[in-house]
């Protein structure tokens, strides 16, 4: 096991892990559990406020360990999830009281993460736990029977970040969520979604079309494995004209298609319009600007794309279109002096 922040007294940032793969057939403990060591290290986690958790487990009545936190990431690789006991996850309502005594949050982050009980039967409390603070959220690998329930018990009305990876589930298992926080006030300006390739095409593309309508503030968008459905690709297209009709995400900078299957003649057409919009005079007074910004950063990765990319005039108007044009994690085809950095806390490393 590695833990950071050696002094105990003064700990701050904190990680555990396995140093490695669990052995076949062991089952992982929960660290320091009812041993000498566990009661040294018991009530000195009162002033942690980032923890981390790789593979192995704190003992869920350590409520002094979560009671500070900003900062939690608990994750939990293939290797080493088949090989713990279900009984020894929290149940739905243990983790909620964990997170009920967590009021600072400010970044959650679940991977591999299961609860032992079943899909818990109405709410776990008369009103949802609301984390004023809490700016970025990512769940990977989360059972989406789980995911639907557990976001219905969370309020996060400053919510900036939100990363989904499912390789079982759907947009739609996160949607209601996203959308309570969708409107002329959201707040959210990256969204990373990941879904099975090939399943479920048409009610993803229908629910991503609906998230993206509501969310104006939105600066950056990643598509993995995923389609991104014409409706998607025309929304985030805008008429080059003033007054023309309203397009979704009009603050865009950052446009990431990662494994995903797309028309690309729509893509290199849908930022060019956007730049251009960039370049229009702003409206006359007491009319409503339709502009757009221009993309500053489109990547292109693993590319599925119903067109080849082949053409050079097309290839020469992506290169003009934005600041930044990556391709198949190559080195950059264009860049400006200025790169824009990420939003997502977590990074784009995924």
């Amino acid at each position: 096991m590695e833990a950071g922040e050696a002094e105990s007294e003064h700990l701050h940032s904190v990680e555990f892990g396995a140093r490695r793969p669990a052995t076949p057939g062991v089952i992982m403990e929960f660290l320091f559990y009812n041993d000498a060591l566990g009661e040294y290290w018991k009530d000195r986690g009162r002033l942690v406020a980032a923890l981390t958790l790789r593979g192995v487990l704190l003992p869920w009545t350590w409520i002094d360990w979560y009671s500070n936190l900003t900062h939690l990431t608990l994750t939990f690789r293939n290797n080493i999830r088949s090989q713990m006991e279900n009984s020894r996850m929290p149940t739905k309502l243990t983790f909620l009281k964990i997170l009920s005594h967590c009021p600072e949050l400010e970044e959650l982050e679940l991977t591999g993460f299961r609860f032992s009980d079943p899909v818990f039967p109405g709410a776990a409390f008369q009103a949802p736990l609301r984390f004023e603070k809490l700016v970025a959220m990512r769940f990977s690998g989360f059972n989406p029977e789980h995911i639907d329930w557990f976001l219905t018990e969370l309020e996060a009305p400053s919510l900036r970040s939100f990363f989904y990876r499912t390789e079982r589930g759907s947009l739609a298992d996160v949607r209601d969520f996203l959308l309570r926080y969708a409107g002329a006030g959201s707040s959210l300006k990256a969204l990373w979604v990941k879904a099975l390739p090939g399943q479920g095409l048409g009610s993803t593309s229908t629910h991503l079309y609906s998230i993206l309508s509501s969310l104006p503030e939105l600066e950056e968008l990643t598509i993995q494995h995923n389609h991104f459905h014409i409706n998607e690709i025309s929304a985030l297209t805008p008429g080059i004209q003033v007054g023309g009709p309203v397009v979704q995400c009009p603050k865009l900078k950052a446009l990431r298609l990662i494994g995903a299957s797309f028309n690309f003649g729509l893509i290199a057409n849908m930022v060019k319009e956007r730049r251009a919009s960039s370049e229009l005079p702003p409206p006359p007074p007491g009319q409503d600007d339709h502009r757009t910004r221009k993309l500053q950063i489109l990547q292109i990765s693993g590319m599925q794309a119903s067109k080849p990319f082949v053409q050079a005039s097309v290839k020469e108007m992506m290169r003009k279109s934005v600041d930044m044009l990556l391709w198949d994690d190559s080195h950059p085809l264009h860049s400006s002096e200025r790169v824009l950095p990420t939003l997502s806390p977590f990074g784009l490393g995924f």
